[in-house]
């Protein structure tokens, strides 16, 4: 297991990493990913697990691995927010910006209540769930808790060249939004605590839709004539495709922090590894309707 962040700010006012962009973001996760295989003989599948706004990087992950020759067996959601603009904007009037394009998420503005309280409280409901303390508030914001270059959030409030402004287009390019085909097939892990309630509610459909416009985008070529299958064949494929939202979803009770704790590792671990044969077994149910080749004989008569 490789665990991967983006850099913070340190507190010092001295980072150069503020313009951070979701691209930059995916294409350092692969360079460390594959220094580690290389590191350590490993073999070049991987499985890109996304927590929160690492969702963001779906898309230009599965680019920079597949330029550096490494298979993306599966991309798995973990409350995490698709590369689409607008989902999760940012409130400049109660967030401060640093001039270094870091968010600061422990600095009040306006007497509101910070995001770092909110998820102190997220973290004590997680030690409720568990009965006993994980993570103490003292070692979250010292050793977890870490400053979000502006822009990696992939909203329209960006930051380069030392200036904050606002894009929707520059998100939408830097995430590649619109670049469908260069989407990974992705599964989902939700949780249930109505203090996660965006996510509660939105990943399925969110996730769906994101799922089925990749197939769709991989379809659209000379090679796939829909009209040219059988009627079996076709009325299989809607089956499948159709299914898609509730074979790649898993639900793990909690909040935003779910998996935080012993119970909550374990079933989100479990998760995983369903979701990473749910989405082997989509890819393959998918090849044998479109491809005759891969069919067993027993398919291939019954279709006949």
């Amino acid at each position: 297991m490789l665990a991967v962040s983006y850099p913070r700010d340190e507190g010092s006012h001295q980072s150069n990493s503020g313009d951070l962009t979701v691209r930059e973001w995916g294409e350092l996760t692969a360079i460390a990913t594959n220094r580690a295989i290389e590191t350590h003989a490993l073999t070049r599948n991987v499985i890109a697990c996304a927590w929160s706004m690492g969702g963001r990087v779906a898309r230009s992950l599965n680019m920079a691995l597949s330029a550096k020759s490494l298979q993306l067996e599966a991309f798995i959601s973990l409350a995490a927010t698709p590369p689409i603009p607008g989902l999760a904007p940012l409130d400049l009037t109660t967030v401060n910006v640093r001039y270094t394009g870091y968010i600061d998420f422990c600095a009040p503005k306006s007497g509101a209540r910070t995001y770092a309280d909110v998820w102190e409280e997220d973290l004590r409901f997680q030690d409720a769930q568990e009965g006993r303390m994980i993570i103490p508030a003292s070692v979250y914001r010292e050793e977890f808790l870490a400053e979000t270059p502006v822009s990696i959030r992939g909203e329209s409030d960006r930051f380069a060249d030392g200036r904050l402004y606002k894009s929707l287009a520059h998100a939408a390019s830097d995430m590649g939004t619109f670049n469908f085909p260069e989407w990974p097939i992705v599964g989902a892990i939700i949780p249930s605590s109505p203090r996660d309630a965006v996510h509660v509610l939105a990943d399925k459909a969110r996730w769906t839709f994101f799922n089925t416009q990749k197939l769709l985008a991989d379809w659209q070529t000379p090679s796939v004539d829909f009209s040219a299958l059988h009627p079996k064949e076709w009325q299989r494929l809607c089956e499948i495709v159709l299914s898609v939202g509730n074979r790649l979803t898993e639900h793990v009770p909690g909040n935003h922090f779910f998996f935080v704790g012993e119970s909550g590792a374990r079933q989100t671990a479990q998760s995983i590894f369903r979701l990473v044969q749910a989405s082997s077994r989509l890819k393959k149910e998918i090849s044998e309707v479109l491809d005759p080749s891969m069919r067993t004989h027993e398919q291939r008569y019954s279709v006949s």
